[in-house]
């Protein structure tokens, strides 16, 4: 609950590498380095349908826990695909 409200709130939140080291969390200094999103491949913009579009942002809202976002992306997928 703390971490919801520092979210909303735009507090930093200061944890020790050991706790993140633990808890298999990647920091933003080592998001470049092993960042297995970026092992996916994606097809250029120009290539996506707009359903794949949406999906893919529906994943980055997830990974990103803005989960506002990610419901209404969920709703406008579901009308797709009707």
């Amino acid at each position: 609950m703390l971490f919801a409200l520092a979210i909303r709130f735009n507090a930093s939140i200061y944890v020790a590498d050991s706790i993140l080291e633990e808890a298999g969390i990647i920091s933003e200094s080592e998001e470049g380095e092993g960042d297995l999103s970026s092992l996916r491949e994606e097809k250029p913009a120009s290539e996506m349908t707009r359903l794949e579009k949406l999906e893919n942002e529906l994943q980055t809202a997830i990974e990103t826990e803005n989960y506002e976002k990610a419901a209404r992306l969920r709703d406008e997928i579901k009308k797709l695909k009707g």
